[in-house]
Formats: structure tokens, sequence, C-alpha cells
């Protein structure tokens, strides 16, 4: 949702980021700019913090918030949408509705109409014309994580033209064992590692890790987490 504020240019007077105000990128303050202040983690925002800041509007998180939505209504008027659960599609929609309860709708037209136009320029750059797949995942010290089609990560690789090799599960995040991985067996896997070393980092000296196709092919690439996984929108 910050996203999506930063692509009108305004700005936030609070955030929930997670108690950690480097989670919110340089690329996102170069348009909000740093003056909000932190009310707390997106799971668990603090409700206090919030109405002491006395704002216009909240925007909340369909999964995280709805069972505080009649308390945040209380404070200021309340949009509920869906973050933790969005697409790449769905989350230009939302984009829109965020600039319509803003007033900002010709404004955010007029950036998606720019973005549009860069993600065509990728799409003949990129030309998947071999028909690759690409799978993208997370893993921590404990696990693997990978992201189904519904997952935004996915959406926005399909809006690039590569299809996921995950074509049984409605599920967005799915914990998975090098033996599912190879069952997958991705012609291109994107890993974003939030420890070092990572649960994935212990696959290396297995045969199945060596024989998956993206290893094998030399397509896998160690991603930034933070950023693949959760930042979605149209400037980061």
């Amino acid at each position: 949702f910050i996203d999506a504020m930063a692509s009108v240019e305004m700005a936030p007077v609070g955030i929930a980021d997670d108690k950690s105000r480097k989670k919110v990128v340089p690329e996102l303050t170069r348009h909000i700019g740093n003056d909000w202040v932190s009310v707390g983690t997106r799971k668990q925002p603090s409700l206090e913090v919030i109405a002491s800041l006395r704002p216009d509007l909240i925007i909340a998180d369909k999964k995280r918030h709805s069972a505080v939505y009649d308390s945040m209504s209380e404070i200021a008027p309340t949009i509920v949408l869906n973050s933790l659960g969005s697409t790449y599609e769905s989350n230009i929609e939302q984009m829109k509705l965020i600039a319509r309860a803003l007033g900002k709708e010709q404004a955010m037209q007029d950036r998606l109409q720019k973005h549009q136009a860069v993600m065509d320029r990728y799409s003949k750059l990129i030309q998947n014309s071999e028909g690759l797949t690409a799978q993208f995942g997370v893993a921590n010290a404990n696990g693997l994580w990978l992201h189904g089609p519904m997952a935004y990560a996915a959406s926005v690789l399909k809006k690039l033209g590569f299809d996921s090799p995950m074509t049984n599960t409605d599920k967005a995040y799915i914990p998975t064992s090098l033996e599912q991985l190879a069952q997958i067996n991705p012609d291109i896997l994107l890993v974003g590692e939030y420890t070092d070393p990572s649960f994935v980092d212990g696959f290396a000296q297995d045969a199945l890790w060596k024989n998956l196709k993206a290893v094998k092919n030399k397509r896998f690439f160690n991603v930034t987490a933070h950023t693949w996984s959760r930042l979605r929108g149209i400037i980061a």
C-alpha cells in the first residue's frame, strides 16, 4: 500500500514497518519522505499510535486486520484490501481503488500508463521464446518456501512471460523439501535467503540439487528476499 501512495506522491503519516524503518526502501522514501511514524508490525499495528496520528484514512490488509476493522473504523474511515494474498493484477486494481480514496485517480492513471510501458519493454527484451518456467522461493535457516502461481512474485514472472512449473496447487506459499523441488524441477530458480547460511545452502552437495535443470544450466539465482517477497508495487 505504501507503493500506491508513493506512486501518486502522497506521504502517509504512519506505516506498519515491522518496527524497522529500513524496510521502507529508498525507492519509496524518495517519494514519501521520512516524516512518517512507525505504527508497529504489519501483523499487529498499534491502534493507540494510529489514533494519535489522527489520520484521514486507514488502509488495512484483509488477512491481517479484519479482526480489528471496527476499531480502526472508529479512528478514521478504513478500506480493507488484500495485500498479503494479492497477485500482480489484483494489486494494480487495488492501487486504482487507493487512488480513488485519495482523490488521485488521474495521477494514478498516468503513473500506471508509464508502468505498463516499462513492463511491455521488459517483455520484449526478455522474449521467453524457449518457454522456460520460472520459480521463486524464500529460505531461512529452517526451510524453503516456494511461492505458488497465486503468489505475487509468480504473477509478476507470468506477466513477463514465464509460467510457473507448479500447476497443481492454489496455495500461495508452500513449504518444500529438496525431493519436492526436484519433482517441480523449474528451468529457472530464484531464491531469496533471509539467513546466511540458509536451508538451501545445505543442498549444495546433494545429487538431487545438482541434477535440477536450473542448477545444471546455471539458471539458479540468489535474489534479495525482502525485495522479491515483501515489496509489492510498481516502484519497489
